[in-house]
């Protein structure tokens, strides 16, 4: 989704078709902080004199792009780690699972847990990830989620 305010990007073309296409999309949580960990390396103000807070600018993007952040907070017990178990988020709990089976980094872990929890609510998770996409069937096997390159659906 940074591609489409990135003129100059790869994927600058095919996110702006995707995004404006007027279909709803939703993201988790996990998105919503890179968008503003994207934004606080950025400088606005020296591109955008005026430009607004991080906060404006999440908002922004998130609308424009037609994003839903959508969270189920649920808490759930990981079982026998150590000698104790632990309480942790659900998604944290669904990203171990994955882990062994798709051995992704901890951010697209989560995303793909998320994805996952949302189940037949979403038709899959598009992405420009290419370590995600090479992934696919790992993905699928591991956590039912379709993994589709942004290209495909642009």
């Amino acid at each position: 989704m940074v591609s489409r305010y990135k003129p100059g990007d790869p994927f600058y073309e095919v996110s702006e078709a995707f995004f404006t296409k007027g279909n709803r999309f939703l993201a988790s949580p996990v998105t919503l902080f890179e968008i503003y960990s994207v934004i606080s390396r950025v400088d606005f103000e020296a591109a955008l004199p005026g430009a607004a807070d991080p906060d404006t600018l999440a908002g922004f993007i998130l609308e424009d792009c037609h994003l839903e952040v959508i969270s189920r907070p649920r808490l759930a017990v990981l079982e026998g780690v150590g000698r104790k178990d632990l309480l942790i988020p659900l998604e944290y709990l669904v990203a171990a699972r994955i882990a062994s089976g798709v051995r992704l980094r901890a951010l697209d872990l989560l995303h793909i847990a998320y994805a996952s929890m949302l189940g037949e609510d979403i038709d899959g998770f598009v992405t420009c990830d290419e370590e995600i996409l090479r992934k696919r069937r790992e993905i699928r096997r591991a956590s039912g989620v379709e993994a589709i390159s942004l290209k495909e659906v642009a």
